[in-house]
C-alpha cells in the first residue's frame, strides 16, 4: 500500500474520532427499584414503576404510576414531593422561568390524559407543546408541529415555528413504524424519536433519536438500547443546550443518562455502551413469582 493511500485512511480516521469526539455520555442519576419511594409493580400486562420524568440542573423529577406525586431528588436524594391528581399524566419542569419552583403542567382533558405528553420548545420562546398523535400544539391550542408517518417509506415534519424550515421529509427503506417529537433545543434542532421494524415475525423494534438543524437536515442519530423492562409514558427529554435525557429501565432499577453534544456533527450513528444493549432474558413472570413468595 502506498505512503498516500495510508496518509487518506488516517486522515479520514482522524476526521470521524473528531466529529464523535465531542459526544460524550454520563449517568446523572441512578436507583435500585427497592430504593425508589414507589417502587415497582408486576402486572400481567407489564411492569410499572416510574411513569415519566424531567431534569432541571441537579435535580430530576419522577412521577410514578403507583402513587399521585411528583418525587424531586437532588444528587440522588429524595427531597421533595408534590402531589398531583393523577398518577397516570404527564409533567415538564422548569419550561417557565417564572414558576421554577412548581411543576409547570399543562391544562390536560382528563379523557385525553392517557394519550397527551407535553413536550418542551425553547426555540423562539419557551414553551410546552401537549402532543397528540403527533400534532403538537401550545396551550392556547394554536398547531406548532406535525409529524406525519406517510408510509413505512417516508417520515414528514411540518412546523410553523419562524425561522425553522416549514417542511422535511425523512426516506425509510420500507421499515418505519412510527415517530415523535421529543422536544426542540435553544438553537432550534429538532430530537425525534423514530422507531422501526428490524424483523416484523417475530416482532423486533429498533429505537433512534434523530437529531435534526432548524434547517430540516440530518445531523446525527443515537441508537437506543432494545431493554425497557418498565412502561413508561415518557423516557426522553432535552434541556435548552440540546442535552439528551433518556431514563433506561432493567431488572435492576433505573438510571438517567445525560448525552452531550449530540448536536455536532457525526459521521456515523451514535451507541450505546454494549453493557446496556445487550438483550435480558429474564421473564416477567419469573419476577413477579418471587416477589410474590418474598
Amino acid at each position: 500500500m502506498s505512503m498516500n493511500k495510508i496518509a487518506a485512511i488516517i486522515f479520514c480516521i482522524t476526521l470521524m474520532s473528531l466529529g464523535n469526539a465531542q459526544v460524550s455520555h454520563q449517568i446523572i442519576f441512578e436507583k435500585k427499584y427497592s430504593d425508589l419511594p414507589f417502587g415497582i409493580r408486576y402486572e400481567n400486562s407489564g411492569n410499572y414503576s416510574a411513569a415519566s420524568f424531567d431534569v432541571m440542573g441537579d435535580s430530576v423529577f419522577l412521577s410514578s404510576f403507583n402513587t399521585p406525586v411528583i418525587y424531586k431528588f437532588t444528587k440522588n436524594i429524595l427531597s421533595d414531593e408534590s402531589s398531583v391528581n393523577e398518577v397516570d399524566q404527564d409533567f415538564v419542569k422548569g419550561i417557565d422561568h417564572d414558576k421554577v419552583q412548581r411543576i409547570s403542567r399543562d391544562k390536560i382533558d382528563k379523557s385525553n390524559s392517557s394519550t397527551q405528553l407535553l413536550k418542551k420548545k425553547f426555540f423562539g420562546g419557551n414553551e410546552i407543546l401537549s402532543d397528540q398523535g403527533g400534532i403538537l400544539t401550545t396551550q392556547s391550542g394554536k398547531v406548532i408541529v406535525k409529524i406525519r408517518v406517510q408510509t413505512k417509506d417516508q417520515l414528514i415534519i411540518e412546523t410553523e415555528v419562524p425561522e425553522i424550515f416549514h417542511e422535511t421529509r425523512i426516506n425509510f427503506p420500507s421499515n418505519l413504524a412510527c415517530a415523535d417529537l421529543i422536544g426542540v433545543d435553544a438553537s432550534g434542532n429538532f430530537f425525534l424519536l423514530v422507531e422501526t421494524y428490524v424483523s416484523q415475525i417475530p416482532l423486533q423494534m429498533k429505537r433512534e433519536v434523530f437529531i435534526l438543524s432548524k434547517e430540516g437536515k440530518h445531523i446525527a442519530a443515537l441508537t437506543l438500547p432494545e431493554n425497557k423492562f418498565i412502561f413508561t409514558i415518557k423516557d426522553l427529554q432535552i434541556d435548552p443546550d440540546g442535552n439528551l435525557y433518556h431514563l433506561y429501565s432493567d431488572e435492576n432499577g433505573i438510571k438517567i443518562f445525560k448525552w452531550n453534544c449530540l448536536t455536532c456533527s457525526s459521521f456515523s450513528p451514535i451507541e450505546y455502551p454494549f453493557e446496556y444493549s445487550k438483550p435480558m432474558f429474564l421473564p416477567s413472570i419469573r419476577i413477579k413469582e418471587e416477589v410474590q413468595t418474598e
